[in-house]
């Protein structure tokens, strides 16, 4: 936001100094930074930066307020393309953009056409293709997988190998047995009470990722899974569907690094490779 207004000489105060705290605004911001789902150069130039804005409503009646007369455009703030039909919008979508606003019984709906949707979907063309890579994995979608990624997007590039999937797969799965095996030594279940035991003496020894991870089974135990204690693929889904990115490099990395699970040397050496991979994704940042 501060790069898009210093760029028409605005500072974030003198900014917002110009809003009403009558009123709530909505704005996007265009930015060349952000190309993966689509790039507007042919259009903005090279590096472009731009503040829209696409709503006010009053904060008391809640009543939208008309914004046809551009209110905020002499502080350079852009306004986008009003449609006078569907038509026309439909054919602005199709034309290689990323989509449109709708507007209706006071709501905004963002409506897109099926390329976008699934470059948002599979989260393509991140800076590093190996978080791309790891996110589809943790997707389990049935009908797309991380071949058929490569293959719709990195076609051509010869830095992933052939073998990537079985590779990430053999990996979500070392991290599954070594958590699932510690929930079951550390951890004895209820159901009939739907409470749990903690060995203390066994889980204080444990290094503060790992009893991070067991503590959030601990409480899925107990809220999902209440007739019997957790079974591997419920570790496999917490691992999938329950973490971000950062959270399974953060794993990937102390497995990498900790000499205390009795791993192979090739198993290491698959582990490590992949964390200096996912290392150089400036979204992400491991804190030590």
């Amino acid at each position: 936001m501060d790069e898009v207004l210093s760029k028409n000489s605005l500072t974030r105060d003198l900014f917002t100094s110009n809003l009403s705290p009558l009123y709530s605004y909505d704005f996007v911001i265009i930015h060349s930074d952000n190309i993966h789902i689509i790039d507007y150069s042919n259009i903005m130039g090279d590096n472009y930066k731009h503040l829209f804005h696409i709503n006010t409503k009053n904060r008391i009646t809640l009543i939208e307020e008309n914004i046809d007369n551009q209110p905020l455009v002499y502080l350079g703030v852009k306004y986008p393309i009003k449609f006078t039909s569907p038509q026309e919008a439909i054919t602005y979508i199709n034309n290689n953009n990323y989509g449109i606003i709708v507007k209706k019984n006071n709501k905004l709906y963002k409506i897109s056409d099926d390329r976008i949707l699934h470059k948002e979907e599979v989260n393509a063309f991140n800076y590093n293709k190996w978080y791309n890579i790891l996110y589809i994995y943790m997707l389990q979608k049935p009908n797309y997988n991380i071949n058929e990624f490569i293959t719709e997007f990195y076609s051509d590039n010869i830095d992933i190998p052939l073998d990537t999937y079985n590779t990430i797969d053999l990996i979500f799965n070392i991290i599954k047995q070594i958590i699932y095996n510690l929930y079951i030594s550390t951890t004895n279940y209820y159901p009939k009470y739907n409470r749990f035991k903690v060995d203390l003496n066994m889980d204080k020894t444990l290094n503060p990722l790992i009893r991070f991870h067991l503590a959030q089974l601990r409480h899925q135990q107990t809220t999902i899974y209440k007739k019997k204690i957790i079974n591997e693929n419920n570790v496999f889904n917490y691992l999938c569907h329950s973490n971000n990115i950062k959270n399974i490099q953060k794993l990937i990395n102390h497995f990498a690094t900790n000499n205390s699970y009795n791993l192979t040397p090739d198993i290491i050496t698959i582990l490590t490779t992949l964390s200096n991979l996912l290392e150089n994704n400036p979204s992400i940042q491991e804190t030590k």
